[in-house]
C-alpha cells in the first residue's frame, strides 16, 4: 500500500448489501400480496424484470437531478402500472410503500462482506457509508441485516441534499467524519455514481466492478470480488 489510509467510504447497494437479490424477493412478496395476477399481470417474473427496467432508468435520472425523491419513489411503480393499463397513481403509491417498508428486511450480502468488515474493523481505519439511498431504508437495511456496528458514519443523498457524484455529498461526507481527501478512499461498484464522484474530490477509489463494467474515470484499483481488498488494504 503506497497510501495511508485512514477513512474508508463504501457504497452499499450494490456493494455490500446485495440489492437485486433482495429487491426480487421483494417484489415477488409485493406481487403476491396485492395479488396482481387477478388485476391482469400475468408473468410474475417479466413484472420483476420490467420493474428492474424502468428502475434503473429512473434512478439515472435521479442521480442527474432530473427528478425528486418522491417522483423516484412512487413514478417507478406508477410507470410500471401503465405499461400494465392500470393508470392509478394511489394504488401505485400503496405499492411503493409497501415495497420500501419490506425491501430493508431482505438480508443478503454479497459473499465475503462480514469478513471483510471483521478484517478491517481490526484495523486502523474508520468505516463510513456514502449511499444515494433514502436515510430511513439504508439505515433499516444495515441494522437489519448486522453490519450497521461496523460504520462509524451512515451518509446519504438524503442528509447532503445531493446525490452523488456530486461533489457535495463527498464534502457532506467528510466534514461529517472529519476526513482528510489523503487519508480517504471509496469503494463502490458505479462507475458514475462511486468512481466519477471520488475522481471529482481527488479521492482514492476502488472499483468492484462485477459486471465488467466501462470506466467512467481512471480508478485506483479494481476488484471482482470483496475479499480482493484484503491485498489493497
Amino acid at each position: 500500500m503506497t497510501k495511508e489510509y485512514k477513512h474508508l467510504f463504501f457504497d452499499l447497494d450494490h456493494t455490500l448489501w446485495d440489492f437485486e437479490t433482495n429487491s426480487v424477493v421483494t417484489l415477488k412478496r409485493v406481487y403476491d400480496s396485492f395479488d396482481l395476477l387477478s388485476k391482469g399481470i400475468n408473468d410474475r417474473e417479466k413484472f420483476i424484470s420490467n420493474y428492474q427496467a424502468i428502475n434503473i432508468e429512473m434512478w439515472g435520472q435521479f442521480e442527474r437531478g432530473e427528478i425528486t425523491r418522491t417522483e423516484l419513489r412512487v413514478g417507478r411503480f406508477y410507470k410500471l402500472l401503465c405499461s400494465y393499463n392500470i393508470p392509478d397513481f394511489q394504488f401505485a403509491t400503496t405499492i411503493a410503500e409497501a415495497y420500501l417498508h419490506l425491501l430493508p428486511e431482505q438480508k443478503a450480502l454479497f459473499p465475503g462482506t462480514v469478513e471483510l468488515l471483521n478484517y478491517l474493523k481490526a484495523k486502523p481505519y474508520q468505516l463510513h457509508l456514502i449511499t444515494n439511498g433514502f436515510t430511513k431504508v439504508q439505515q433499516h437495511k444495515i441494522d437489519n441485516c448486522g453490519i450497521a456496528p461496523y460504520f462509524t458514519h451512515l451518509i446519504t443523498s438524503e442528509m447532503a441534499n445531493a446525490n452523488k457524484p456530486h461533489p457535495e455529498i463527498f464534502e457532506f461526507a467528510l466534514n461529517k467524519s472529519g476526513a482528510l481527501i489523503e487519508h480517504s478512499i471509496m469503494i463502490g461498484d458505479n462507475p458514475y455514481a462511486d468512481m466519477l464522484g471520488a475522481a471529482k474530490m481527488g479521492m482514492d477509489r476502488i472499483l468492484f466492478n462485477t459486471n465488467a463494467l466501462p470506466m467512467e474515470v481512471e480508478v485506483t484499483h479494481e476488484i471482482q470480488e470483496l475479499l480482493q481488498l484484503k491485498t489493497i488494504l
